[in-house]
């Protein structure tokens, strides 16, 4: 709905407003405030003058400061530079006693210039970076590096009086740039710790590697010495401490034993059958190896022959002489070569076989090596002087 004004509406007092500020810093000043009459119509009529504006006094407890009057200028200070121009100054004391305080007119204090006689010194100040120089090598790394020199010319320090030098480093190191990193030959790290055994019966091998990775080979150096792959192993005996299984194995068969007589009655040189054995052993088996397969020992029949006369065998001969021996002593004149053959003794017309139970026929074998029956006797030997022989 519309707003309307309502009609005769009378007039009425704002609130006070602020107080003013104080008329005066000190002795005794005034600050009032007053009300705004708001709306239709006058408010003298509703309001006495005393209830729209009031004035107080303020201040009135501070005391104002006298003037007082300036006392003597006092002395001039020292220059206030200790070589060519400076400034020295001087000050004067506002006089009088009053409890607010004086207050004196103009200024306290002047200053006028001062000249020392002497001359000051120049300090050294830096020049500007001079252009980075080459780099001490030809490729990138932890000692290749580049400089660069500034001047203590921005002033140069003067000389008498002596101005101070520039402080810090008139030299600079930075990092090159723009370069490849130099090689890095690689080099062997430690050993490691010994492997364990290879194997976890008898003898075997255990292993310790080293790596050539300190540092690795980079940016085209050369390998470890001794090695193309980067490692390196190195190998010794070690014992399990535990007996391997082994398989027994047998030896070569012994030569026939002697041809005894089953019987107290000697068979030697006699049709009286005999019997020898010949035999082997097994060896070598450990732990749960398998034991050898077959027969340790042979036993067969036998007549024994051995060194035997009068056997009464037919034509017996000689047989082809060997080869002449080396002469012997090898120098002189009495040195003699021999050859020699062996009688040919045919075996005696004894049974060869031995009838056994179940009309089995077990064979008999000849042993032993009879007695020579060739005649003469010195025919098995021929000696032959050596001639031309280096004396002794």
């Amino acid at each position: 709905p519309k707003c309307r004004c309502a009609p005769n509406r009378k007039a009425f007092q704002s609130a006070w407003s602020d107080w003013s500020p104080c008329s005066a810093s000190c002795g005794s000043g005034v600050s009032s405030r007053a009300k705004v009459c708001i709306g239709t119509g006058a408010c003298n009529e509703l309001h006495p003058l005393d209830q729209r504006f009031q004035v107080r006094i303020c201040n009135a407890g501070v005391c104002c400061p006298v003037r007082g009057a300036w006392g003597s200028w006092g002395q001039w200070s020292a220059c206030s530079v200790t070589c060519e121009a400076g400034q020295k100054r001087r000050t004067r004391t506002c006089e009088g006693a009053h409890a607010c305080g004086v207050r004196c007119d103009g200024p306290g204090s002047e200053s006028v210039a001062c000249q020392t006689g002497q001359i000051c010194p120049t300090h050294g100040a830096w020049g500007s970076w001079l252009s980075w120089g080459e780099c001490s090598k030809t490729c990138r790394d932890d000692g290749a590096v580049r400089r660069r020199s500034r001047a203590c010319d921005s002033p140069a320090p003067s000389l008498a009086p002596a101005g101070s030098q520039c402080p810090g480093a008139s030299q600079d190191t930075g990092p090159c740039l723009d370069l490849d990193p130099c090689p890095v030959d690689g080099a062997w790290g430690g050993w490691s710790g010994w492997s364990g055994c290879s194997v976890t019966c008898g003898l075997g091998t255990r292993v310790h590697t080293r790596l050539c990775d300190s540092p690795a080979p980079r940016y085209g150096g050369r390998l470890c010495p001794g090695s193309e792959d980067g490692r390196q192993s190195q190998a010794e005996l070690c014992d399990s401490h535990n007996k391997c299984p082994a398989d027994g194995k047998w030896t070569e068969w012994s030569s026939w034993s002697t041809c005894m007589s089953n019987t107290p009655y000697e068979n030697r040189c006699r049709p009286r059958v005999g019997k020898q054995t010949m035999q082997r052993i097994c060896m070598g088996q450990e732990e749960e190896g398998t034991a050898c397969i077959g027969e340790g020992f042979i036993i067969r029949a036998c007549y024994n022959l051995e060194n035997c006369t009068a056997l009464k065998v037919k034509n017996p001969e000689w047989g082809e002489w060997g080869e002449w021996s080396l002469c012997q002593p090898p120098c002189g004149q009495c040195s003699i070569s021999v050859r020699r053959r062996v009688c040919k003794t045919p075996l005696p017309s004894w049974k060869t076989v031995k009838e056994v139970a179940n009309n089995e026929n077990i064979p008999i074998t000849f042993w032993g090596t009879p007695a020579e029956e060739c005649t003469p006797r010195n025919d098995a030997e021929e000696k032959r002087r050596c001639p031309a022989l280096p004396a002794c």
